[in-house]
């Protein structure tokens, strides 16, 4: 019997996404997101720092990958940043970070949005009209003001974008627009990993405000724009 609710979706496809989501769930439960974690970094931190030294170029590429699937359902992306301003120093671990967790953010967009997003939108297109219209104006300064801030579950932000209409491009140049000021003041904490203790160090109130603050000013505009369209 077929739902009433996406018509055309199929169990599989559900399968797959609940999947995901249990994946998330387990890392935590199971501790698997413990190893990715500022002690580990610290006890294997020679070896690492040797391996990178030896074999420059495949490793850059390998922790891409690792921040690309990490961005589909274990939420590690804050250790891996200092990881990749430890082995990498903070500009290019900053890019380096921002890429993998722009290509992992694609990667579940995609997922999302082939999976449910396309249905919705074909099923409540009279509901979501208005969304719809928002997203389309001003999708990109969303994107980029949660981005902005690290207390938003990144991968969480990943899925529920894909059930929007924002262009694909936009959503990977916004993140990765958003996601590079966070990157790099973490990717520049980990040239200093000696001085952290745990990752609660790394959220503390000066940088944590800085970004907040770049948030806020990004939706300027858009709060602006749309406070004018109503007083018109």
């Amino acid at each position: 019997m077929k739902s009433n609710f996406l018509p055309g979706f199929r169990p599989l496809q559900a399968a797959v996404l609940l999947g995901l989501l249990a994946l998330a769930g387990a890392a935590h439960v199971f501790g698997l997101d413990a190893s990715f974690s500022l002690s580990a970094l610290k006890v294997h931190q020679l070896e690492l720092e040797q391996t990178v030294t030896l074999h420059y170029t495949p490793c850059v590429l390998a922790y891409i990958a690792i921040f690309a699937l990490s961005a589909l359902a274990v939420p590690a992306a804050i250790v891996l940043t200092v990881a990749g301003g430890l082995l990498f120093h903070a500009l290019p671990g900053a890019v380096y970070a921002t890429a993998g967790a722009t290509a992992g953010a694609v990667a579940a967009f995609l997922l999302s949005r082939s999976l449910i997003g396309d249905r919705l939108q074909a099923r409540y297109a009279t509901q979501l009209h208005r969304v719809n219209r928002e997203t389309d104006r001003r999708g990109w300064l969303y994107i980029v003001a949660v981005r902005l801030v690290p207390a938003i579950p990144f991968f969480l932000v990943n899925y529920l974008c894909g059930l929007t209409r924002i262009p694909l491009g936009t959503f990977a140049w916004a993140t990765a627009l958003g996601v590079f000021p966070a990157c790099f003041l973490y990717a520049l904490a980990g040239t200093q990993i000696e001085s952290v203790s745990s990752v609660g160090d790394l959220m503390s109130p000066r940088p944590l405000m800085s970004l907040l603050f770049l948030a806020l000013a990004a939706l300027i505009p858009a709060v602006w724009k749309k406070a004018r369209h109503q007083a018109g």
